[in-house]
């Protein structure tokens, strides 16, 4: 009996470009919750961002914010893994040292950019409808260093990743996060499913899952009703049993059982 549904955002429940959910969508994740099924959403946006795009339900579910760095239920955190700052510093410096390389700090409930003339950044966040603050410098950031995003307009993400890995795979989980983006965590997607199953007395057996890309992998690991979606790369798809148009299709199948 599957007792947790989780699911990516970009290019799982949003495809095509799109920017908000259906309402064919809401309606079906609803009437998985009113069956008892607990939704969570576990997407490399920012808690605030995600809020927005769940409104309708936002009280009836779980998030998992910043690729597995934070889990929010009813508004307040229950699970947080922190970057050790000098550790942050150190891998900010990398990134900045690439040519045309940016970056993207995630904080608790805002993200820090730099300020600054020509950058392509700051277009890239507000398409993503995320709450800003901008900064002359990250060392003077303060708050929570959940996540750490390289954008890269001009490379291969898949090729960054090995090239970072090289420096911090014992220390951080580093992972396509998107085509242009590469996110450094001390947790990931699994991280925070395994907490989530824990936390909640949900087996691996009793949760299903979706996503489409290489930070969703650990995720699927963690599920034993794992889809991916059919335009995911095939290293995507080989780490689960199964695949899926869109998450409507299954979704419908499960709700018809009720």
């Amino acid at each position: 009996m599957i007792k947790l549904i989780i699911s990516d955002v970009d290019g799982t429940l949003l495809q095509g470009g799109r920017t908000s959910l259906t309402q064919e969508q809401l309606d079906l994740l609803e009437a998985c919750i009113r069956q008892g099924i607990l939704f969570a959403v576990a997407s490399g946006r920012q808690y605030p961002s995600l809020q927005r795009l769940f409104e309708p339900i936002k009280d009836q579910m779980l998030f998992i914010a910043e690729n597995g760095a934070i889990i929010m239920q009813d508004d307040k955190p229950i699970f947080s893994r922190a970057i050790d700052k000098d550790l942050g510093t150190e891998v900010i410096r990398k990134i900045l040292s690439c040519k045309n390389h940016e970056v993207l700090l995630s904080g608790a409930r805002t993200c820090y950019i730099r300020r600054g003339e020509g950058l392509l950044l700051p277009a890239e966040v507000e398409r993503l409808g995320n709450i800003v603050t901008y900064v002359e410098d990250f060392d003077t950031v303060h708050d929570e260093w959940l996540k750490i995003s390289a954008f890269l307009p001009d490379a291969d993400a898949e090729r960054e990743v090995a090239y970072y890995k090289s420096f911090w795979k014992e220390q951080l989980y580093v992972a396509v996060a998107g085509d242009q983006w590469v996110d450094f965590g001390r947790a990931s997607k699994g991280t925070a499913l395994r907490y989530l199953q824990r936390h909640l007395g949900i087996t691996r057996d009793e949760t299903m899952a979706f996503g489409d890309n290489f930070n969703d992998t650990e995720m699927f690991l963690a599920s034993a009703h794992a889809y991916a979606m059919e335009t995911a790369a095939a290293d995507v798809k080989e780490q689960c049993g199964h695949q899926t148009g869109t998450v409507e299709e299954v979704l419908r199948q499960l709700v018809g059982r009720f």
